[in-house]
């Protein structure tokens, strides 16, 4: 798969959604040498558009210093999107990085035991809601084994709502994914204390609910089995003032994030009006 011309890079560069749909669907070792012959940018822009969990085990059969490398030149909510669903744990590849931007992403996966972010299940895929049913199907073909739902985000990124693999199987090939999504379920954040979890009023009707960070995407979903075994073992495991302080470093780290991600839009969007 090695490329022949320089207009494949060119291709690559315009077209990296396309060229992440392709990746996807390509034997894992294939596909590992592939991106180790790109340059890191764009290695890392085509990967960041691939399901996290088929991108984690491409970059996973790299050595730290190839993934490191392409994991460096993402932006923060694909990197941790990729490192949550790491075949193992992640020490080595964020010791591979560098210590500012190890560092960063230490602090982005990161929950205190007490959260719902410790407790949840990164597993589960999100996909753009503009993409129909059949093709979404298609994609999922790479993940092994298939998850019983999947999240649908909106534009810009963020989460939508819902879709359940068996309503998805049922759904008629050119559905936007938008279309058929579940949308009146409200999600649980990642900062959320276990203990206020569990009033969540869905749990009278479903086993397990997705989990959105601060700005507002997709990183997980919670299942109910995960609350009633968690939440005995986080009552008590700091005095009061300190689980609140905690939790208040922990949500103002996530507004940081979610007003950081709001000036970089606008300020894209601003650019791209001036073009």
């Amino acid at each position: 798969m090695a490329l022949k011309a320089p207009l494949s890079l060119a291709f690559l560069e315009e077209h990296p959604q396309s060229a992440a749909r392709v990746l996807e669907s390509t034997p894992h070792e294939a596909g590992a040498v592939f991106l180790r012959e790109l340059p890191a940018r764009v290695a890392a822009d085509t990967t960041a558009h691939m399901i996290p969990a088929v991108a984690a085990t491409l970059l996973h059969e790299m050595s730290e210093k190839h993934a490191a490398a392409i994991i460096m030149e993402m932006e923060n909510a694909a990197a941790t999107a990729i490192l949550r669903v790491w075949p193992e744990p992640y020490d080595k590849i964020l010791e591979a990085l560098t210590k500012r931007a190890g560092g960063r992403l230490r602090r982005a996966l990161s929950y205190a035991p007490h959260l719902v972010g410790a407790r949840m299940d990164p597993s589960a895929p999100a996909l753009s809601g503009t993409l129909n049913a059949a093709d979404a199907l298609a994609r999922l073909q790479a993940i092994s084994p298939l998850p019983d739902m999947v999240a649908v985000e909106g534009a810009g990124g963020f989460f939508l709502g819902i879709l359940y693999i068996r309503d998805l199987v049922a759904a008629n090939g050119t559905a936007a994914l938008q279309t058929i999504a579940k949308t009146s379920y409200t999600p649980l954040v990642d900062v959320q204390p276990l203990t206020a979890a569990v009033d969540h009023e869905a749990w009278s009707d479903t086993v397990v609910l997705p989990v959105v960070d601060g700005s507002g995407r997709f990183v997980g979903v919670f299942h109910r089995r995960a609350l009633d075994a968690g939440v005995q073992e986080a009552t008590a495991p700091l005095p009061p003032g300190l689980q609140f302080s905690g939790h208040l470093v922990q949500v103002f780290r996530h507004c940081v994030v979610g007003v950081a991600v709001m000036v970089a839009n606008a300020i894209d969007t601003e650019k791209t009006g001036q073009r």
